[in-house]
């Protein structure tokens, strides 16, 4: 007994202790389980918290936002719409809710709109239209409404307003017509004076054909020699102030043509020295101070040969007759050389100093009897520069003389450049064989003394006044063809292309044009010379010679119009 009854205490003890344990895993477990719900409500508290704090954010940035934002529903109709919107409308916020956005939208846009709301519907995909908004004042305002569907099946829309992007784009619109008007005005412009040039050029040849025709006559009396002369004189003066007015013009637009090679300039400056001035009454000895080691330079002879002879004219013009001009080179720096022309003449004024190469600028103190419409150094200026080069005129003031000097860059040594003027026009005229030329000239003053002049040369001319009287004229080949350009019923180079397809056949062209691009359409179209009217005896045989000189022989003539 004493032993069953120890046992059952002692399992009385071990179930009482089972208990204790028991009831304090569950006092643990459950003060646990307290604490991770405390911890989940924390949680839950702190994500309430934050999504309330994004919700408040959202709304700033929803009503603070400087585009129109609204959420709409399927069918257009304004859940929520923020400041920008209603300001860009000018209604108040709450006058725009359960509304239509449709009723605000201008009427010729609404299809517009209508087929918006339909292509957001069919996806989460987004969606852009450019539409016009009418605002309470009815102002018609550009926006741009960039859509999507969100999940609730609402659509949430970006109302961009595009009045300044639509000001740019007509502002830009604005200046590419200003810019495409001013080009087109550019090109009249250029039209106008290309057409004027011809026009003008073309009456000075039969003028100049004439007076060297009568210069030769044996039996003209000597007292006439000298006006006849003064014609030619003034006929190339007049010449010159077109080509002027032409180089100015180009070199305005940028549009001055360069073939640019190496040229002897010790050489060019020989050859203007021993040209006659524009006045042969005033003689004015020219000295030659040739220095320079290196003296080839990178240069369009035509337009370096032109830059000489206005700046050589100029020292002429303004000094006293007999007053002596000196022509120096000497090297500069590496890769350019200088070249000065000095006279002892009237000099400029130092306050006129800084506007000598502006257009038409004139000194208030000319030489009595000097010409010209004061474009001459700006020519120059312009020639230089486009050469990369650089020009100063220097001068102590009236009566001290003037210095203009060029730097100009050097080249490699070239072929020697042929002396274009090297004696009297008449010594030019070669001796060539008498050929068939078949000349084409509309122009019947200018085709008539063409004509005459190249049959006093000893030469068969048949004339032809259109493309179609110079094609039945060339049904037997000429020798040579000499056209016009600008014909009444085509143009000379399409001619010479058509011709060219029967056989071979050597041309001359004619042409009061003569830019660059002019030339460089003569020799494209197998023109072996370009000459610019007016035309003078010695060029145009010098011409022909060239032209028609049997292969590998090399004519030391100058082919150009003076």
């Amino acid at each position: 007994m004493t032993a069953s009854r120890a046992t059952g205490a002692a399992s009385a003890r071990e179930l009482a202790r089972l208990r204790r344990a028991q009831e304090t895993g569950a006092l643990h477990a459950l003060q646990v389980h307290h604490e991770e719900l405390q911890t989940q409500n924390e949680q839950l508290i702190a994500s309430q918290q934050a999504l309330e704090e994004s919700r408040l954010r959202y709304v700033e940035l929803f009503d603070l936002a400087p585009v129109g934002y609204a959420t709409l529903s399927s069918v257009g109709t304004i859940e929520e719409a923020n400041l920008a919107l209603a300001r860009l409308l000018g209604h108040e916020r709450r006058t725009l809710v359960r509304r239509s956005l449709r009723t605000f939208v201008a009427a010729a846009h609404r299809r517009s709109f209508l087929a918006h709301l339909v292509d957001c519907r069919s996806g989460e995909a987004m969606h852009r239209v450019d539409v016009e908004l009418l605002s309470a004042d009815g102002t018609r305002i550009p926006v741009r409404l960039t859509t999507r569907a969100i999940a609730s099946r609402s659509l949430w829309m970006v109302i961009t307003d595009q009045r300044e992007q639509v000001s740019l784009r007509a502002e830009r619109r604005r200046g590419e017509l200003r810019e495409a008007t001013a080009a087109a005005t550019l090109d009249a412009k250029d039209r106008f004076l290309a057409i004027l040039s011809h026009e003008l050029r073309t009456p000075l040849t039969p003028i100049l054909a004439a007076v060297t025709t009568l210069a030769e006559l044996p039996e003209l009396p000597p007292a006439l020699r000298p006006l006849l002369e003064v014609v030619r004189r003034n006929v190339r003066i007049e010449a010159r102030l077109i080509d002027d007015l032409l180089d100015m013009t180009r070199l305005e637009h940028q549009k001055l043509g360069l073939e640019v090679e190496s040229v002897d300039l010790h050489e060019m400056a020989r050859e203007v020295q021993r040209e006659p001035g524009e006045s042969p009454s005033a003689a004015h000895p020219i000295g030659l101070d040739l220095q320079a080691t290196v003296h080839h330079v990178a240069a369009d002879r035509m337009r370096l040969r032109q830059v000489l002879w206005n700046l050589l004219g100029n020292a002429r013009r303004y000094s006293p007759d007999g007053g002596a001009i000196t022509i120096r080179t000497r090297d500069r720096e590496a890769g350019r050389l200088e070249l000065a022309i000095e006279d002892h003449g009237v000099g400029i004024e130092p306050d006129f100093l800084a506007n000598v190469f502006e257009p038409f600028a004139q000194a208030t103190h000319p030489r009595k009897g000097a010409r010209g419409l004061g474009l001459g150094l700006a020519i120059c200026r312009g020639i230089v520069v486009a050469h990369g080069g650089e020009i100063a005129v220097q001068s102590d003031g009236l009566g001290s003389g003037t210095r203009v000097v060029l730097r100009w860059p050097t080249a490699a040594r070239g072929k020697a450049l042929a002396p274009s003027v090297a004696a009297p026009a008449s010594a030019l005229v070669p001796a060539t064989r008498a050929l068939r030329i078949v000349l084409v000239e509309d122009d019947e003053d200018c085709a008539m003394a063409l004509a005459f002049l190249l049959r006093h040369a000893g030469h068969a001319v048949v004339v032809a006044a259109s493309c179609a009287e110079a094609r039945a004229a060339c049904a037997t080949p000429p020798d040579l063809l000499i056209s016009d350009l600008d014909l009444p019923d085509g143009n000379g180079g399409e001619l010479l292309r058509e011709l060219l397809r029967a056989g071979p056949l050597v041309a001359v062209a004619l042409s009061g044009f003569g830019s660059a691009e002019d030339h460089r359409r003569s020799r494209a179209a197998g023109f072996a010379a370009h000459l610019v009217k007016p035309i003078e005896r010695a060029p145009l045989l010098a011409a022909i010679a060239r032209a028609t000189a049997p292969a590998g022989t090399d004519e030391a003539i100058d082919a150009t119009s003076g």
